[in-house]
């Protein structure tokens, strides 16, 4: 699977868990990276909600979990 086929598999699973729906502009522009640090980009994601992660923290925790529990680790990118 291609890293953005990676990448928009997860923001569509953080959309139907925790109710982060973004919209297409943004989901192509994520997608479009090379590279994800977890904390990096859970922290984007709760910016394009309009949300403060650092007031959010429960939700900042789950988004991070989902991320580690399918990659493994906190980061994701071509070597």
């Amino acid at each position: 699977m291609s890293l953005e086929a990676e990448i928009r598999g997860f923001l569509d699973k953080i959309c139907v868990e925790i109710g982060f729906c973004l919209p297409p502009k943004d989901i192509e522009m994520l997608a479009s990276r090379k590279q994800y640090i977890a904390d990096d980009f859970i922290r984007e994601i709760f910016e394009i909600e309009g949300l403060n992660p650092d007031m959010e923290l429960k939700l900042f925790r789950q988004a991070k979990k989902i991320f580690t529990d399918i990659y493994g680790n906190e980061y994701l990118g071509s070597e």
